[in-house]
């Protein structure tokens, strides 16, 4: 599976309701218990969540690109195995969360939890373009 936006985050974005440099965008690590669906739209619709990160920094968009700084994941439980990671728009409530871009194309995924950091080390031209 290549790296994929949600359908439903594209139309937020186009319609002006997500804005990325002003709002909250968290990810999460997810195994292979969760397949990639376009249609999904909130953080509801996710399985085998195994860490989240904190709130994305720096974010910045050039040329359509969206990117932030190198997420990490601080202190992720050991003994899982991350497949993915899912970039989503943190709202009021998990049902509201929009779920962003599925990343699973990384060279390190997938990636064997061992109760330390997880640094996702961004491509230099960004997390995703719209």
């Amino acid at each position: 599976m290549a790296d994929s936006m949600y359908d439903r985050a594209r139309q937020k974005f186009l319609g002006g309701e997500l804005d990325w440099d002003t709002q909250t965008f968290k990810a999460r690590l997810v195994s292979s218990s969760y397949t990639y669906n376009a249609a999904h739209t909130s953080v509801n619709d996710l399985a085998g969540v195994i860490h989240t990160s904190a709130a994305l920094s720096s974010p910045t968009k050039t040329n359509g690109f969206a990117d932030c700084a190198d997420i990490t994941f601080t202190a992720v439980n050991a003994g899982s195995t991350a497949n993915a990671m899912v970039v989503y728009h943190e709202d009021a409530t998990s049902a509201s969360s929009t779920l962003v871009v599925y990343i699973d194309s990384a060279s390190a995924f997938p990636i064997t939890t061992n109760g330390g950091d997880i640094i996702a080390v961004l491509n230099a031209s960004g997390l995703f373009r719209i």
